[in-house]
């Protein structure tokens, strides 16, 4: 699953401008990158009227509307999905996945605070990654980087991004040669790879695994 990175905040604190920037950011270094809007209060993309909407009203649990350059899928669903299973079913394929909102998940968190605002985090502070703030000398032992300087969060964001790399890395070599793999072929190689080796008998948490193939 790619890294999560939650930005968090009061209301109007201006989350989606910050995520704006962080995106342009992070896309202009070549980083793919998802989002995940969480809406407390419900939402609906289908208008009334329209061919997706009337599928959904005549009974479909999922609809999907398809052309050459996007596609988008209405689902049905009984209860709200945790923010692992949205992210490991639609997002598995980006490099880093930014959320807004979703500030009761446990993830790493960048979280706004805005002058004139109380400095009392809503965040846990073992999952603050930074306060990203316009006070200037803001009284903290947490890590601070200036609201309204994406270059300067994105260098942080690329720190964790380096150590979630070290700690969760999947290699494939052939021939002496490094194979570089997307997301989705990493995910499919480590999850296939501790599930065939969580069945065997004596194997105990797993830390680093290495698997050779000798075809000769």
């Amino acid at each position: 699953m790619p890294p999560v990175i939650s930005i968090v905040g009061q209301k109007n604190c201006g989350k989606t401008i910050l995520i704006e920037k962080l995106i342009a950011e992070l896309t202009s270094r070549n980083y793919q990158v998802g989002t995940v809007k969480h809406d407390v209060h419900g939402f609906d993309i289908d208008k009334p009227g329209k061919d997706s909407w009337r599928h959904t009203q005549a009974g479909a649990a999922t609809v999907v509307i398809s052309s050459p350059n996007k596609i988008a899928m209405v689902k049905q669903v009984k209860s709200e999905e945790s923010l692992d299973a949205i992210v490991n079913r639609y997002l598995n394929d980006v490099d880093l996945v930014l959320t807004e909102g979703f500030k009761k998940e446990a993830k790493k968190k960048i979280e706004i605070i805005r002058q004139g605002q109380e400095f009392a985090p809503l965040s846990k502070e073992d999952e603050i990654l930074l306060i990203a703030t316009d006070i200037s000398n803001l009284q903290t032992s947490l890590p601070v980087a200036d609201l309204n300087d994406p270059v300067q969060i994105v260098k942080q964001i690329e720190i964790y991004l380096r150590s979630k790399s070290r700690k969760n890395t999947v290699t494939l070599t052939v021939n002496q040669e490094n194979i570089p793999l997307n997301a989705i072929m990493k995910a499919m190689v480590k999850n296939t790879t501790l599930g065939m080796i969580k069945s065997l008998k004596g194997v105990r948490r797993p830390k680093k695994v290495k698997l050779e193939i000798d075809l000769d």
